[in-house]
């Protein structure tokens, strides 16, 4: 793959992700923590290096909320630590 198909295939996997991302409820954190910025960028570079791309369009076809993401998805621990910071109290 060149480097355009490579950027390409990150555009594309960076929109499942922010899609993932909002079916789990998680989008806001991003904006919310001081490091959050950071986080992203390195949630991005995971799910533009994954070959995974039609199985999580498929999910994100079939779920329109969910409560953690897919197995697959190279970002589900990071989706699962997120989700717990967002449930315990403050």
């Amino acid at each position: 793959m060149g480097v355009l198909g490579y950027f390409s295939r990150l555009a594309r996997n960076t929109e499942l992700m922010q899609e993932m991302f909002s079916r789990v409820g998680i989008n806001g954190w991003f904006a919310q923590n001081p490091h959050g910025s950071e986080v992203l960028r390195r949630a991005a570079l995971r799910c533009g290096n994954c070959t995974h791309d039609a199985e999580c369009a498929q999910w994100l076809e079939d779920h329109a909320t969910a409560d953690a993401a897919p197995d697959f998805c190279r970002n589900h621990d990071l989706v699962e630590r997120i989700v717990r910071d967002l449930q315990s109290p403050a």
